[in-house]
């Protein structure tokens, strides 16, 4: 794909980290970015906070930067919190996409209420340009539904420019296979059916790369190919268990 070649190889900034954690958020993961809807020449980027055991308060902040100076970055604010007593009062982290269609932005994301361990999927939508979010209040709009699955997260959302939006998802399960990236589709971007569709499935041995888990997914769609970038995990192997590893799929179609 010569889009993608254009791109490689990627050189390390000199000036590394842009950001840097603070005493109560030790762990930042960048995962949603945007050209700004109010400036074209500015972009968004949307920050994952973690802390504490089962990420306690984990939130998402927004970053703005010139696309002419991406090194330089500016906190706006936090714009996606826990709610109190809700299905994402212990967390609300992991935006997994933010997508702009039509003047609304989405940002799908990640949350568990407290004393739960169970990973589900909201959405909220900003028609600011992305600088404050409302929850959906159908939320969360995917949650384990298989009889052993246990979490649903990392949502990967695309639209295919008429009338569809893909979620490309982690699911977790109590049982072999332990998880694989499934597929939902929605016509609104807020209600979501599942297609009971694997997307992705795990190795079946576990020295192979992806023998241990797949997850992560980053999906962009490039003329007629639709191309999945995600984290395989090694069960067992010279690397040793637990070792992650970045990994591509590609596919010319929406479901497969």
């Amino acid at each position: 794909f010569n889009e993608l070649v254009a791109l490689l190889p990627p050189v390390k900034y000199s000036g590394n980290p842009i950001i840097t954690h603070d005493a109560t958020f030790t762990n930042y993961f960048p995962a949603g970015w945007l050209i700004d809807p109010l400036n074209s020449n500015n972009f968004l980027l949307y920050i994952g906070k973690y802390m504490g055991i089962n990420g306690a308060g984990s939130k998402i902040s927004l970053y703005t930067g010139a696309r002419s100076d991406p090194y330089t970055l500016t906190f706006y604010g936090d714009v996606i919190t826990p709610t109190a007593a809700t299905w994402d009062s212990n967390s609300a982290g992991n935006p997994g996409s933010v997508i702009n269609i039509g003047g609304t932005v989405y940002i799908y994301y990640c949350g568990n209420s407290t004393g739960s361990t169970s990973a589900k999927i909201g959405v909220a939508t900003s028609t600011d340009g992305g600088r404050t979010f409302t929850k959906y209040a159908g939320n969360p709009i995917l949650i384990p539904a298989a009889t052993n699955e246990t979490n649903v997260s990392d949502p990967a959302v695309i639209f295919d420019g008429t009338s569809t939006y893909y979620m490309y998802y982690t699911s977790v399960y109590s049982a072999n296979p332990i998880n694989a990236i499934n597929i939902a589709h929605s016509s609104d971007g807020l209600t979501w059916t599942r297609d009971n569709v694997t997307a992705l499935s795990m190795g079946g041995l576990p020295t192979d790369f992806d023998g241990g888990a797949v997850q992560n997914p980053s999906v962009i769609k490039l003329g007629n190919d639709i191309i999945m970038f995600y984290s395989a995990i090694v069960a067992a192997g010279p690397g040793g268990a637990g070792y992650i590893s970045t990994a591509v799929a590609t596919s010319t179609s929406w479901v497969g």
